[in-house]
């Protein structure tokens, strides 16, 4: 007998479960909208692996432009993909939405056990000291320059976004000769040495460099935020340790902010408004407020410094004089945004 009543009461169980955690009270405001979440599962097989940052900026067009939620699994995520939730969650509310998940996994390492998070700082010391060994000197040296050993010094970031600066450039001759004459014009022919303090006089080559930024931003959905308590966002309710992503890639390529915005263009940033401070939340390419990117003012000078070198030592010549256009551009994203194939180029260098 009793067999027989505890199916239906488990039936009743999931149901009611099932049914608050998809409707909450309406005495509580709303979550933010979203595309229908599986149990368990959550929008996993609808965002994927190769390309979260697009995936989600399609998801938002449909169900929440400027905040959607969506479930990683079981973890609630909300993201922001337009200027007016970017500043709310990096601006207004950023107190409350600028917490982390900190996870302390353990990894075997020969004999030693190692946290993941020790090694990881050790490895960006590593990194921040070999970034510093160039940015000193080494770069300026002709000896350096004929080393392309300049993309391998520096952290993933630094290395992924100089290869896109470059690759944009290739396919863009004209803004690469643009270029060039800039820096003919500040340092001479091709024996002069760019230096830190002429990139004032260089307003073009940070043009190239915040348009690089715009359409290939290393981290596109900026680090995850956490909310440290419950709290409204724009109407809606944001719960206590909800995952919280701004998806600077979508607002980067969105046509009602940007003209024509998949098209490498420069000069959209000559005397413009925006610079890398996370002040305009149009453009976050190092993110805003309390998790600003702290390389931010090393990665603005090292990565211009480093590719207008390469520009004006080097003409690059790609193998089978195959057309520039035709360089693939398809992106994947493991932490940092990185060009799918790498880019296969022939140093030459320049006698001019």
């Amino acid at each position: 007998m009793m067999y027989y009543l505890i199916t239906p009461i488990l039936l009743s169980l999931v149901f009611v479960i099932t049914f608050r955690y998809f409707y909450p009270s309406k005495t509580k405001l709303p979550l933010p909208p979203g595309p229908f979440s599986w149990p368990f599962i959550g929008n996993l097989f609808q965002v994927g692996r190769k390309r979260p940052h697009a995936s989600l900026a399609k998801l938002a067009q449909s169900h929440g432009p400027d905040l959607m939620s969506i479930r990683f699994g079981t973890r609630l995520v909300v993201v922001a993909s337009s200027p007016a939730a970017a500043a709310e969650v990096l601006k207004t509310l950023d107190r409350m939405l600028s917490g982390r998940f900190v996870s302390h996994p353990i990894r075997v390492e020969g004999s030693k056990l190692h946290n993941v998070s020790t090694a990881f700082l050790e490895e960006c010391d590593e990194n921040w000291k070999n970034v510093r060994t160039i940015y000193r000197g080494a770069l300026f040296s002709n000896k350096a320059l004929e080393s392309q050993e300049i993309f391998g010094a520096g952290t993933e970031s630094t290395t992924a976004t100089s290869e896109w600066m470059l690759v944009e450039l290739l396919r863009n001759p004209q803004a690469l000769q643009k270029l060039r004459d800039e820096i003919s014009q500040v340092v001479g022919g091709g024996k002069g040495i760019i230096k830190e303090s002429d990139l004032p006089s260089l307003p073009y080559l940070d043009a190239c460099f915040k348009e690089t930024l715009r359409l290939h931003p290393p981290g596109p959905l900026l680090l995850p935020h956490r909310a440290v308590q419950t709290c409204e966002v724009m109407g809606y309710r944001i719960p206590r340790n909800t995952q919280v992503l701004v998806n600077m890639w979508a607002i980067a390529r969105d046509s009602k902010i940007w003209d024509d915005p998949s098209s490498f263009k420069p000069e959209r940033f000559i005397n413009s408004k925006f610079d890398n401070k996370g002040q305009k939340f149009e453009y976050l390419p190092f993110g805003s407020g309390r998790r600003i990117c702290a390389g931010e003012p090393l990665a603005s000078r090292f990565i211009p410094l480093a590719v207008a070198s390469l520009i004006h030592k080097f003409d690059w010549i790609l193998p089978n004089e195959m057309d520039p256009a035709k360089i693939n551009m398809d992106e994947v994203l493991d932490v940092t945004m990185f060009k799918k194939d790498s880019l296969f180029v022939i140093p030459k260098l320049r006698s001019v």
